[in-house]
Formats: C-alpha cells, structure tokens, sequence
C-alpha cells in the first residue's frame, strides 16, 4: 500500500547477519581459545559464525542467567549457541544444518536444539563427555525433551525466548529455557550433534540450593508437575516434593553425607547373603568392603550394566575371549554364560586382594579348566616418553584421581607388569580373539603400543575414561579414529562402554 508517514513495511522474516553466534561465559581464557579454534577448524569460521563472550575471570560478574541474555541481546546469528567454555567441536556446520532441517521438518514448533536432555521416559546424551560415549556411523533421530544439558544449546533466534531474570547462578538455565519455551508453546529436543565436553556436572551445596530456587520459582508458575534433568529430578509446582525434603537434608548434613542405615543394611544384607547377590540367575560373591553405591547397583541388578548388555548382544561365542581389568569377576563371569563351553577366556586383574574372588566368579557354573585368571597389571612404560604436558585445560583434577584413572608409578608392589601381546604370548593364544577392556584410561598406551597384539583382536568392548584423556591432551574422538585406523568399525555406544569389530 501507499503510505505519506514514515514507517517500514514488514513482510516474511527478517535477514540475519550470520548464520550461528556463539555465546560463553568464560573464566578460563585457554579453554575459551580452544573451544573457538576447534569450532572454527570444524568450518565454523568467520563465513558463517560469530564468537561472543562475557569475561567472568575475576569472579563470576554475571551469572548464566543474567549474563547469556545479555549475551543474546548483542548476537547477530539466526541461531543463538549457548556453548560452554571445556567443549571441543567434533561435528561441523554441515552436521548442525542437517539437525536443523529435520526438526523443521519434523516439528516447525521447535525452538531449543541441545545435544543432551531428558523427557518423562529417558535421559538422552549425543556427546562424548566422562560418564557417556557418543560415536559410529549410526545417527540417532531427535528426542522431544522437558529438560536440556548446558553444554551446548542451539536457541531459534525468531522465538524469541529468553532466560528468567529472578533466577542466579550457573544450575538449571536449560531447563528454564526449555520451561519458557513450553510456556509460548514451543518445544525442545536433543539431536545428535556431536561435541567433546571436557568435564560433567558439579553437584554441590551450590547446586542444591539452585534446585530449592528454581522450584520456589516455577511453584507460582506451574501445576504440580516433575521435570527430569541430567543430574536431578526437580518438583514445580509445589515447594512439598520428596524431591526438595530429600535436597534440604543434603545441605543440611554436607554434601557426600553417607546414612549410617545404608551402611548398616548393607552390613547386614551382606551377612545374611553370605556377600553374595544373584544377576542372571547366577550367584556372584562381592567383597565385604564394596561402597554402599557398588552394593546398590548389585541389588538392582544395575551393575556395570551397558558392558553387560554389550556383551550379551556382541560377544562372539567361538572367539576365545579375554578381560582385562577383571575387577571382583561379575563381567567376566556372565561374559563366560555367552561363550561356549570349550571356548578360553583369559581374565586379568592387577589388585591381589580381588583375584581369588575374580577367579571363583569368573568360571561360575561352568568347567574351570577353560578359565584362566592372571594376576598382573597392564603397562606400556615405552608410552611414558610420549607424554607431553597437556594443553587442554581440564577440571575436575579431584574427580580424576576419585574416577580410578592409572598412574604410572602406583602400582600394587609385587604384582608383575605386563602388555597385551605379553599375555598372548604367555598363553599361547596365537588366533583371533575377543576382549574386554577396563584399564581405567591405559587403553590408550594399549592402542598405541600393542598394535601388533591389536591386530588379532575381532572384537572389542572398550570402557572409555575421558577425564583421563584430557589430562592426556587427547579426546574422545582421536581414540576412535585410532581404532578406526587400525581397522576397527563402532557398531553400538552405551554409556562410557563402545563396542568394535574388525573384519
């Protein structure tokens, strides 16, 4: 139309400067400058993205909340990237545009992509980070989702959402983001696009007290609902929850608080089994001296259960088979139920204290003479001289040493050393083999050095340690394409567990 005032007419949707604008928070500059160059060597580059950032080096001057919105409010990008700091990008533009697209097609209503969240049902986790592996050829379809993890969040600039403004703090900002959204009747879901994130959640007094906020919050908002998060389950809607009693105790006893009841059933428990538990309709023995976390996870049948059913869906039969890092001989045990009764299994295991335990579980119900149980330590001190001092600048040094990761110069005294091609050699084994690897992070010297030992290997269950590698200056995804060169192909992730095969 015609018009004699000064005013621009409005049509269709507006034209963006960019395509992605990157937004972090950042207290550690190094970390910062190795997120933004790995992002840009992945073709993020200045074609199609922008890099913002907020300084918080001198204490935290803006708090999530309040300083990604400010963040949003400078971005020119079609799409808004809440990315942390200790991220390494694996995928590229080209992986991200084709998750766009199909959530367009799927849903138009979309407003919030991340890579890890949960629904009612699940929580779902599309990345490498220390307690979940993402890799292989197989891409997952997009999961609607009531919560996302921070780490990496793709906001629809045209939504138009923002974080609240009476919240603080670095907790729960997915979720706030995803409750707003639903709030405008958009939706949030986790694609898979994949990133390296160098460390996971801090759950701490902080944390919990993030928790009693946010739920003071949204019991004005909300009828009583419960929303699942990647660390917790939050109750909105009301400020009665078991949730949130549970929570208050937590801050009032401290932070790791362990009931004497727990222990005092598990004693008891214990006693009464005679230490042991049954899974599968085996009964296995445990050592007296598990924690009250180990012990849990035997009762519930939840032990060690994404190896356990790697193994039940892919472990050759007729392979002769071998375990390292055999632990008390529950993997090792059930793995003995999938091969046939004249197939070998090797079982290694470094601590003296667990190898009578190991080698009673691990031949149970079946001939003894086809299970042998070695007691050495896998060790490649060739690999020590490749070491070099680490640049990516990781947290969580406490969690490393707690997560059990190897050094080199604390070994049980007394208990010989030995490699994988050793242990072949020892036993004879001169075919193919399976195995089943748990060396808390010196599967990376194995990879390295016993290439030759490798190459006999037809399949592979491998528990990875990222908080390990890390510190190692190597990622997820430099382990997998070793496997990869070496001949080996993904064929199924769960949890911190892959699976492998090699022609």
């Amino acid at each position: 139309m015609d018009c004699d005032i000064e005013a621009l007419a409005v049509s269709g949707e507006p034209a963006y400067e960019v395509e992605f604008s990157f937004c972090s928070l950042v207290t550690k500059p190094q970390q910062f400058r190795e997120m933004v160059s790995s992002f840009r060597r992945a073709g993020f580059d200045e074609s199609n993205s922008e890099y913002l950032y907020i300084d918080n080096t001198n204490g935290n001057s803006d708090s999530a909340y309040s300083g990604l919105n400010r963040l949003a409010r400078f971005a020119r990008g079609e799409y808004l990237i809440f990315c942390h700091q200790d991220v390494v990008a694996v995928d590229g533009p080209y992986a991200l545009r084709t998750a766009i697209s199909d959530l367009t097609e799927r849903d138009p209503r979309w407003s919030i992509a991340a890579n890890a969240g949960c629904n009612e049902d699940s929580c779902y986790f599309y990345l490498n980070e220390p307690n979940n592996i993402s890799v292989g050829p197989v891409r997952r379809p997009p999961v609607k989702v009531m919560s996302v993890d921070e780490n990496f969040i793709v906001l629809k600039r045209e939504a138009q959402i923002g974080f609240s403004v009476d919240l603080e703090g670095f907790h729960f900002y997915g979720t706030d983001l995803v409750a707003q959204a639903h709030v405008r009747g958009r939706t949030a879901y986790v694609v898979d696009f994949r990133v390296e994130h160098l460390s996971s959640g801090n759950v701490d007094s902080r944390f919990y007290k993030a928790c009693i906020e946010f739920e003071d919050k949204y019991a004005k908002a909300f009828s009583n609902r419960s929303v699942t998060t990647t660390c917790t389950s939050l109750d909105l809607g009301t400020i009665t929850g078991s949730g949130r009693r549970r929570r208050i105790r937590y801050l009032e006893r401290g932070v790791g608080f362990e009931r004497k009841s727990a222990k005092v059933l598990k004693a008891i428990r214990g006693w009464s089994s005679g230490y042991t538990v049954e899974l599968d309709g085996q009964r296995f023995s445990y050592p007296r001296e598990v924690s009250v976390s180990t012990f849990r996870s035997l009762r519930k049948g939840k032990y060690e259960q994404e190896r356990l059913e790697l193994i039940k869906r892919h472990l050759p039969e007729d392979l002769p088979n071998i375990v390292l890092g055999a632990s008390f001989g529950v993997i090792c045990g059930l793995a003995r139920h999938s091969l046939l009764t004249d197939t070998r299994q090797i079982v290694v295991e470094k601590d003296p204290a667990l190898v009578d335990l190991c080698a009673k579980n691990a031949s149970l119900g079946k001939d003894e003479t086809n299970t042998l149980v070695l007691n050495c330590i896998i060790s490649y001190p060739e690999a020590a001289t490749k070491d070099k001092a680490p640049s990516l600048a990781v947290d969580g040094h406490k969690d490393l040493i707690k997560s059990g990761a190897p050094s080199r110069h604390l070994y049980h005294a007394g208990v010989p050393a030995a490699s994988l091609g050793k242990i072949l050699q020892d036993t004879s084994l001169t075919g193919y083999y399976s195995l089943i690897c748990n060396i808390g992070g010196m599967e990376l010297d194995l990879i390295d050095c016993d290439r030759s030992a490798l190459s006999r290997c037809r399949f592979l269950i491998l528990a990875l340690h990222p908080r390990y590698y890390y510190q190692r200056d190597e990622l997820v995804s430099t382990l997998v394409k070793k496997l990869e060169a070496q001949g080996f192909e993904i064929v199924e992730a769960l949890g911190n567990n892959i699976a492998a095969k090699a022609p």
